[in-house]
């Protein structure tokens, strides 16, 4: 999710969760959460997303969602209820 794109990605976002409201629905940004928590009309439809921008020396193939070891795998809807951070649980 860019910054520049995070209006029409939650219009999307939002589209798809009045459609399909039992689906998890996930987003990847290469962008921190923090950016995005006054942004929560459009970020408000995402379980969990997957932040930060991929680097290839933290890279792990053994980490699950996530490509290297700086990024993070989020709770949407707890991080905005706690208005911090909360990392997604299984």
């Amino acid at each position: 999710m860019n910054p520049e794109n995070i209006e029409g990605t939650g219009t999307l976002a939002k589209a798809f969760k009045e459609k399909y409201p039992e689906k998890s629905l996930w987003g990847w940004s290469g962008y921190k959460f923090e950016d995005y928590l006054s942004k929560q009309d459009q970020i408000k439809y995402f379980d969990v997303v997957v932040d930060g921008q991929f680097v290839n020396e933290k890279r792990n193939p053994k980490l699950e969602w996530k490509g290297s070891e700086n990024q993070r795998v989020i709770d949407v809807q707890k991080s905005l209820k706690e208005q911090k951070v909360i990392l997604y649980e299984k």
